[in-house]
């Protein structure tokens, strides 16, 4: 029982040693860790050290545990380290600020391109959008989004009853429109699809309108470009015999 006690005393330590690395999610992961790099750390599962190499990055890490109790940290730190990093690569000389979603870099000048935005040529997608405009813009475009959307659905009834009109007049035509069951319907649809026709281009022309006027916004917030304008201007001039009003041009200079 001595034996047995002694021996368990001196292979407890043993069988509990190993490196943990505890994940940003609070996983932790029993291993042997091989290598600690600036953004990737090497290890092998505890269980199989003859096994493989795997490898994980340090931007999920929080913390290494190693057996013999040191402690290294990764906190927000190398997250920020890695994306300066692939900012600077991606950075031009002229541009004062970047946005990224994901590794894709958001620059450029934002237009509007049928029912979509485009940064830089980029189609945005929502995500992007929500990340590159204010909370109020969004709101605008989640609005302009449903107008397009809305057109589109009453162009397409617009043009399918266009064409079922068509089709009714054409069969109607071969007797002489005596059946009265084919040019009511052949009316009634004509009628709808010259309702929902027009209606469908003047609500998804909105929808683009409100869409190019953000883009406007956008372009006016962020480009640091020299622009100017004309107006007309009157000036008053007083003079010793009285005063008397002078009219021009004023010029409006935004840089």
């Amino acid at each position: 029982m001595l034996l047995l006690f002694a021996m368990s005393i001196i292979l407890f330590p043993a069988l509990r040693a190993q490196d943990v690395i505890v994940l940003k999610n609070g996983d932790e992961l029993k291993v042997k860790v091989v290598k600690v790099g600036e953004s990737e750390i090497e290890y092998k599962k505890w269980s199989n050290q003859d096994g493989p190499t795997y490898t994980t990055s340090t931007s999920k890490v929080f913390m290494v545990k190693y057996i013999n109790g040191d402690k290294d940290f990764f906190g927000e730190q190398t997250a920020q380290n890695e994306q300066k990093e692939e900012t600077t690569k991606k950075q031009d000389n002229n541009n004062t600020s970047e946005t990224y979603f994901g590794n894709n870099l958001l620059e450029g000048e934002m237009d509007q391109i049928r029912s979509e935005l485009y940064l830089g040529g980029k189609k945005l997608s929502a995500s992007e959008v929500k990340l590159v405009l204010n909370p109020n813009e969004y709101s605008i475009y989640e609005t302009a989004k449903g107008k397009c959307y809305s057109g589109n659905a009453m162009l397409a009834v617009g043009w399918a009853s266009f064409g079922v009109g068509a089709v009714l007049l054409f069969v109607g035509s071969k007797n002489d429109f005596a059946d009265d069951e084919v040019l009511y319907p052949a009316l009634v649809t004509y009628t709808l699809s010259c309702v929902c026709i027009p209606t469908g281009f003047v609500v998804k022309g909105r929808g683009r309108g409100m869409l190019k006027t953000l883009a406007e916004s956008y372009n006016s917030r962020n480009n640091k470009s020299l622009s100017y304008s004309f107006y007309p201007a009157a000036v008053k001039i007083k003079t010793p015999t009285g005063s008397n009003y002078g009219f021009g041009l004023g010029l409006s200079v935004s840089f």
